[in-house]
């Protein structure tokens, strides 16, 4: 198992309650709130420094949230423009495979969530989800499945 560094937890600890703030924002009006996301960026950077990340790595993290990024701006917002730019944030900290192996796991998770409320009837293929809850509950996974799994 990996061990974590106390860095590290207090690290995890501050994006998540941001992830979690995020993802109240994001439920109650499907919006995402940029001054926050905008300091957690900076905190992921000057914290990734302290750790001593290199520039590839802090940039390498973006990638998956960039490709989010311009995902949303060929369709036209389908996903969430603000749904990239968490994953970019987040990914300065975490890194490219972490917020990939994440994204995946939302992507599923919004999916099968999707299936269960058209099964339902509280849905329809048009109805939007908040994505961020996903995102925070895939990075979460994730986090947990590099933890447990050898």
């Amino acid at each position: 198992m990996n061990e974590m560094t106390i860095a590290q937890m207090v690290g995890f600890g501050i994006n998540g309650s941001v992830l979690a703030a995020l993802s109240i924002r994001d439920i109650k009006e499907k919006s995402i709130h940029l001054i926050p996301l905008g300091i957690l960026g900076i905190f992921n950077t000057l914290f990734g420094l302290f750790l001593g990340y290199t520039a590839g790595q802090t940039l390498g993290g973006m990638i998956p949230g960039a490709f989010g990024v311009a995902v949303s701006l060929c369709t036209k917002g389908k996903l969430g423009l603000g749904d990239g730019l968490v994953l970019m944030v987040t990914g300065i900290f975490l890194g490219w495979e972490k917020v990939l192996a994440g994204w995946l796991i939302a992507l599923i998770l919004t999916s099968l969530t999707g299936i269960v409320l058209i099964i339902m009837k509280k849905a329809c293929l048009k109805t939007a989800l908040p994505f961020v809850p996903f995102i925070f509950a895939g990075l979460t996974l994730a986090e947990i499945a590099e933890k447990v799994v050898p």
